[in-house]
């Protein structure tokens, strides 16, 4: 049997790489594609061991011809597309940017696949920010959208592009609507990992202040290996479709902080202080999942919760410290 091939485009994030992990372990072919491959920052792909195994090519996400020629020279059996702005505060300060890279990304990958004349099945990262909070009730596939945000605006754009040509080209096309998933490969830029080096530098006696926004928030959050094995098993449905992926747990920024610092033996309120600039423009309050259809049609459900999750990424965030 032929070695399938898969494409994953931003394949040097954290759920590219993690994905990358994946997929060789179940003994694919992989390309990763970025923007500019020979000054891509491979230090996610380093650390999980598969740098050696991942073949990089460059792609502009928003150029459907350069997608096209690729595709026809990878001739990927699974299209993975993870590329695009990721972060909800940077989007109000650089909007075009985070809704082009979404949407406008996603129907140039789209674009692409249908010139080929290839049929990869293809899954979408999307996001559970495009239901706006659904008045703090859970959200599921059939959830109406509310984006409140211009990175939010553009998952929905890209999910509405990927329901049309799924239905109007007959695409096998789906969308991830993915909550929040931590790992120690989370970007700095993420309060999760904020949070994470202020708790080692703590640990460590050094000064410490921590200074944060809006600690009521509530959100759902899992561990990103989980959440990129349900990407997989998405892309090996004979029939596309779009699911929900969760834990089903929501917790509040509050209690990660407050668990996080507890873990290293530590009081959060020593060290952390609330700063009204951090504040977004418009935030959504509390964010609830349904995962359910995950669970009865892809078999998937979260095994790792929030006190476990909490657990792992202080233990991780320590051990480096230590070895550093």
């Amino acid at each position: 049997m032929a070695m399938k091939r898969a494409l994953i485009t931003g394949v040097t994030g954290q759920d590219g790489a993690y994905l990358a992990r994946l997929l060789v372990d179940h003994g694919y072919q992989v390309f990763g594609s970025s923007r500019a491959a020979q000054t891509a920052d491979l230090s996610r792909l380093r650390a999980l061991g598969v740098i050696g195994d991942v073949q990089l090519v460059e792609l502009d996400p928003s150029d459907a011809a350069a997608a096209a020629s690729l595709l026809q020279a990878v001739r990927p059996d699974e299209i993975y597309h993870l590329a695009a702005q990721a972060s909800v505060g940077k989007s109000f300060v650089e909007p075009a940017a985070a809704f082009t890279s979404a949407a406008l990304g996603t129907l140039a990958l789209l674009e692409g696949v249908r010139a080929s004349g290839l049929s990869p099945r293809i899954v979408v990262a999307g996001s559970s920010e495009i239901f706006g909070g659904n008045n703090g009730q859970p959200n599921d596939e059939e959830t109406p959208l509310n984006p409140l945000s211009p990175y939010a605006a553009g998952k929905a754009a890209a999910w509405a592009l990927v329901r049309s040509y799924r239905r109007s080209f007959g695409l096998p096309c789906s969308v991830a609507l993915l909550h929040n998933h931590e790992s120690p490969l989370r970007g700095q830029s993420y309060v999760s990992q904020k949070v994470l080096a202020a708790v080692r530098q703590a640990a460590a006696g050094l000064p410490t202040t921590l200074a944060l926004g809006d600690l009521s928030v509530i959100r759902d959050f899992g561990w990103a290996p989980e959440y990129v094995a349900a990407l997989h098993l998405m892309a090996l449905r004979d029939e596309p479709g779009d699911f929900v992926i969760a834990t089903g747990e929501s917790h509040s920024l509050r209690e990660l902080v407050e668990q996080a610092f507890a873990c290293a033996g530590l009081d959060h309120r020593d060290y952390v202080t609330h700063d009204p600039g951090l504040l977004r423009p418009i935030d959504i309050p509390a964010m609830r999942a349904n995962p359910d259809k995950a669970r009865r049609e892809l078999g998937w459900q979260a095994k790792v919760k929030f006190d476990e999750l909490i657990e792992r990424l202080v233990a991780t965030a320590r051990e480096v410290h230590r070895e550093s």
